[in-house]
């Protein structure tokens, strides 16, 4: 793991950032978190683009051509993942709303 953050607050969430030279962490998250292809930029959501550290890339997320998430609205919690091959990172966030 390259950095973590934690948001506070009643929308709070965790990110994550990995370099990473296989694809062995990016489908075990997947796996784990049930995450499907997003298809549309709002299937992978972030808050962290409001409230993340500075190391989290905000807008540049659905620019990644490789997107997953997952959305439980009745219990209103998001997993989401991105990959950005140019530069080996994985970038990972779950949190509530």
């Amino acid at each position: 793991m390259v950095n973590y953050h934690h948001s506070w607050g009643r929308d709070s969430g965790d990110e994550f950032e990995f370099a990473v030279t296989d694809d062995t962490l990016r489908d075990a998250i997947i796996e784990e978190w049930n995450l499907r292809p997003a298809l549309r930029p709002e299937d992978a959501k972030s808050w962290a683009t409001i409230t993340g550290a500075g190391w989290w890339p905000g807008g540049k997320l659905d620019q990644y051509p490789e997107r997953y998430g997952r959305v439980d609205e009745g219990a209103a919690r998001y997993w989401s993942l991105w990959f950005d091959p140019a530069n080996g990172k994985l970038y990972a966030e779950y949190g509530n709303w």
